[in-house]
């Protein structure tokens, strides 16, 4: 299995270096620092991501609750009105919204958007942060065991410069005390290395696994509020724009019909005038 100190070692030999000229010298790890960076740039993107499914989650509850209070305020005022028809469209409105939104409902749109946005994305997005932050401590755990190893590699360069024998205590301590430094540095540089190459050979799959996820679930609400609203809607899309009924629009029928009623009895304004009842009663008939 290769680790960083091997792969650095490698590419400086081919450089015209020694392995130990860099392995021991305060010089960055190019290929480390370079993991390092790509892995931090791969947790901030995660992080972004969950915190924006977050406040789209959040987003969405109140969009919910709007439609809920709309529908439900169509359905109260309505209730009271004589045409039939129009009380019964406005309670079919009323089903497709709780259909789309209704919070103890489970299979409403928002509570399967919910669901599968809290299991599918934002938890594997969890997970792999606090991963994330575990693997951080081993970087740093791995700092410290290097520096370690600097430190007695130090010191048998001591012992040798001041030309002590192999069998000398001090040489002995010093070899001892470097070899257990080693041994400690490679098993954690190995964990290291083996997490962030997994994390750099499958981080574009991760990522697009998530947009992916985010895509279709928002497709799936969309789609599925869609059919809720279709339902109530009428068979035929024959109803008047709001637009055509304005106060001025109306305005020119009320003036019509002022028109009509004249032409009709020139001298009605001239006695006692009708009632209500009658005016209607007429206005039926016509």
């Amino acid at each position: 299995l290769l680790s960083f100190s091997k792969i650095a070692a490698m590419s400086l030999d081919d450089a015209g270096l020694g392995k130990s000229e860099w392995f021991y010298s305060e010089l960055a790890d190019p290929v480390y620092e370079g993991m390092v960076k790509d892995f931090s740039d791969f947790h901030d993107t995660l992080q972004a991501i969950h915190e924006h499914v977050e406040a789209f989650l959040g987003g969405a509850e109140s969009f919910a609750g709007g439609i809920q209070a709309l529908s439900g305020c169509a359905a109260a005022n309505l209730a009271t009105l004589r045409d039939r028809q129009l009380v019964s469209d406005s309670c079919k409105f009323q089903e497709a919204a709780n259909q789309i939104v209704h919070a103890e409902a489970p299979h409403s749109a928002m509570a399967k958007l919910r669901r599968n946005l809290d299991f599918n994305v934002l938890a594997p997005i969890k997970e792999h942060l606090e991963n994330n932050d575990k693997l951080r401590k081993e970087m740093e755990k791995r700092q410290r065991r290097l520096e370690e190893l600097r430190d007695a590699k130090k010191q048998i360069d001591t012992c040798l410069r001041y030309k002590l024998d192999e069998t000398d205590q001090r040489f002995q301590m010093a070899q001892a005390e470097f070899e257990l430094s080693q041994r400690s540095f490679r098993k954690v540089d190995q964990h290291v290395f083996e997490w962030l190459y997994i994390l750099e050979e499958y981080r574009a799959d991760i990522l697009d696994s998530c947009l992916q996820t985010l895509k279709y679930l928002q497709y799936e609400f969309f789609a599925q509020s869609a059919h809720a609203i279709a339902r109530a809607l009428p068979l035929r899309m024959d109803f008047r724009p709001m637009g055509d009924m304005d106060p001025s629009n109306l305005e020119i029928q009320v003036g019509q019909f002022k028109r009509l009623d004249e032409e009709a009895d020139p001298a009605a304004d001239l006695g006692t005038g009708t009632g209500f009842a009658e005016r209607m009663t007429e206005r039926l008939a016509r």
